[in-house]
């Protein structure tokens, strides 16, 4: 690994006016930043049970503060339904309990609902909290080991991991990440299949 520093500040966690459905990752930042360079090296992550992801910059977003979920019958626990988002269905999964495993009920009630991508690709997961903006020196930038102590589904799609104040912060790749989750949406696999799965890796 190209031994590179990097400087990464955290900002305040965003505090998002609950009308607001859609944030874009640079609006509203310029402001408290110095430079179009430094807008630019903005990354926004957030936490699930604890752990630090990064998606990638160029994916578009949405935060959902109270939105109606359909759910859907005969599906494991992890799967609570269906979001119409403008004319859209999206699968709400709750990736902490996939991330907890059985150690521990990852509660969903008023957290954040965060939607990732779009079209095919696009499924929301519940969020510890809002997700936290991330200044990153571009001329700086240290690549970090994956952290063993992250659940198997993080380090097996992290793209790259970064070192942040102290914390791993981990880029994952959400498709993939979605698509073995799900196996494609043809049919969810249970909470048992997902066991042996895990057990097998």
């Amino acid at each position: 690994m190209a031994d590179k520093t990097h400087t990464i500040t955290t900002r305040n966690w965003l505090n998002l006016n609950p009308e607001i459905k859609h944030f874009d990752p640079f609006e509203g930042l310029a402001s408290g930043l110095e430079s179009d360079a430094e807008l630019r090296s903005v990354r926004y992550g957030f936490r699930v049970a604890g752990q630090n992801i990064l998606i990638d910059k160029a994916i578009i977003c949405e935060i959902l503060p109270n939105p109606y979920i359909y759910p859907l019958p005969n599906l494991p626990g992890w799967v609570h339904g269906m979001l119409n988002i403008r004319g859209n269905l999206i699968p709400v999964i709750n990736l902490g309990q996939l991330l907890l495993q059985a150690e521990e009920e990852y509660v969903t009630a008023k957290k954040p609902l965060l939607v990732i991508d779009r079209g095919e690709n696009a499924m929301a997961i519940f969020l510890d909290h809002l997700p936290v903006s991330l200044d990153f020196d571009e001329s700086n930038v240290e690549e970090s080991p994956v952290d063993e102590k992250a659940s198997h589904l993080i380090r097996e799609h992290t793209r790259v991991a970064y070192q942040i104040e102290g914390y791993t912060w981990h880029e994952i790749d959400h498709k993939a990440l979605f698509k073995m989750i799900t196996r494609g949406f043809n049919g969810f696999v249970d909470d048992e299949e997902m066991t042996e799965e895990k057990t097998s890796t």
